[in-house]
């Protein structure tokens, strides 16, 4: 009944007065007010939004009224205010069970043309439309959607792709875990294998006559069968199975000196009652199997819910300075910097300019100032020229949290304790030092970056 009453340019029901159902000359009836429009937007003359017809310049005052319409319309409303009123408990449930479709509480856009609601979607154009944009601008031929159609349609096939990636997310998390789970357990393999390699060349030393000779043999025979076990074709079998898990950038690390002062240093891992040891970085770790001392951490930074990206740091892990930086990038001391703002750019548009930071976040008690570690590192013995990327500490009495990244460097100047480095993501910081307030820009995400892992 109300698809009866109701005008088919502007989906609106007849109402006595401002959109009284007026007929054309040629049968077909509208509202007054999309009748107007249409000779407006003709230039005078009439033409039928339905069939096209030519009335030519007509006085809209004279065209008749169809009453029945205007009597079923005011039926139809009092109905419909009927209903609404006792259905409203129910739609009332349906909105909190989120069963009510989302394209009857969400408005429709403006066309800015006529005003009216865009209510159609063009697929060729690609383009909303409203009713008049649809009668009177628009091609005819092209296939024409009601736009709430159109929103389930795309709301449809996100949801489908959405799912779709999930399940790959999922399904690399898993890989991912058998991969550790598997290397884990061929690390425990191979260092037991080494300590009986070490145990049985002392027997070798010590054999003194044939029994001896003869027993170390058999342990030898054990030990190759163990080594043909425990990982087939060695290194290979690593980076077969990775690239079976389609991990890009595999490699062996065969290296693990470096001078840089930036550089972390390797810690052994070792196996033993069950439990895997890692070896203070006093131990070598040449020969065995060893990890990277963590040492590079990153920020990922945002702007409301707009993600400008990561910053990644490779720290000075022998200064306390480094190491409470890394607290706050892993919370491991409670607070953390997720949740920090800029607080001003140091500097800016000339040499030594810096992006800063003078706060970081407490989940109970919100921004934080008071420095995590005593004893922070300052002076003439820590100073270094200013440099692009460049991690410095704000001050030496107040702040001794904050932190700053330089963008420009300055010959001759200086720093004083610089304690990391960017080793990637400069944009980043360009982006942040460039938007405007820049305490607007928040560090939305930071850690870690898990360290290599070597075969030595």
């Amino acid at each position: 009944m109300e698809e009866a009453v109701t005008c088919i340019v502007c989906l609106k029901v007849y109402q006595q007065g401002t959109r009284d159902p007026l007929v054309l000359p040629c049968g077909h009836t509208f509202c007054r007010v999309c009748i107007s429009a249409v000779q407006s937007t003709s230039r005078g003359s009439l033409i039928c939004p339905t069939c096209r017809r030519d009335a030519g310049t007509l006085d809209i005052s004279q065209l008749p009224i169809c009453y029945p319409l205007v009597g079923l319309s005011s039926n139809c409303s009092d109905i419909k205010v009927s209903v609404t009123e006792s259905a409203g408990l129910v739609l009332y449930r349906c909105v909190h069970r989120q069963e009510f479709s989302f394209n009857m509480c969400r408005q429709f856009g403006s066309c800015r043309n006529h005003e009216e609601e865009q209510r159609y979607w063009c697929q060729e154009c690609e383009l909303p439309l409203c009713s008049l944009c649809l009668y009177t601008d628009h091609q005819h031929g092209h296939l024409v959607l009601p736009t709430k159609t159109f929103i389930e349609d795309k709301m449809q096939w996100l949801n489908e792709q959405l799912t779709q990636m999930s399940g790959e997310v999922a399904q690399g998390r898993e890989e991912i875990y058998y991969l550790h789970e598997d290397l884990t357990n061929k690390i425990k393999e191979v260092v037991n294998l080494e300590e009986k390699v070490q145990l049985l060349s002392s027997d070798v030393e010590d054999a003194g006559c044939v029994e001896d000779i003869l027993a170390c043999e058999k342990k030898m025979k054990t030990l190759n069968e163990d080594n043909e076990m425990w990982l087939p074709n060695k290194q290979e079998y690593i980076e077969k199975r990775m690239k079976d898990m389609k991990l890009a950038d595999v490699k062996r690390v065969e290296s693990v000196a470096d001078s840089d002062k930036y550089s972390a240093r390797h810690m052994r891992i070792d196996s033993r009652e069950g439990r895997l040891l890692l070896h203070s970085t006093a131990h070598p770790a040449d020969g065995h199997v060893s990890i990277k001392m963590p040492s590079e951490v990153f920020l990922e930074l945002g702007v409301g819910a707009i993600c400008l990206g990561r910053i990644y740091i490779r720290l000075q892990c022998h200064l306390r300075r480094a190491q409470q930086f890394l607290a706050l990038c892993m919370g491991t001391m409670g607070p953390s910097y997720v949740g920090s703002c800029f607080s001003h750019v140091a500097y800016p548009d000339r040499p030594k300019e810096t992006l800063c930071c003078k706060e970081y976040w407490t989940v109970r008690d919100g921004p934080g100032s008071r420095e995590l570690l005593t004893d922070l590192e300052w002076g003439d013995e820590h100073t270094e020229e200013p440099c692009t990327g460049l991690l410095i500490p704000l001050s030496r009495f107040v702040d001794q949290h904050g932190f700053g990244i330089c963008t420009r460097g300055k010959l001759g100047a200086t720093f004083h304790c610089p304690f990391g480095k960017v080793v990637d993501g400069m944009e980043v910081v360009r982006a942040a030092v460039e938007h405007n307030p820049v305490t607007e820009v928040t560090i939305t995400h930071c850690g870690l970056v898990l360290p290599d892992m070597t075969f030595g």
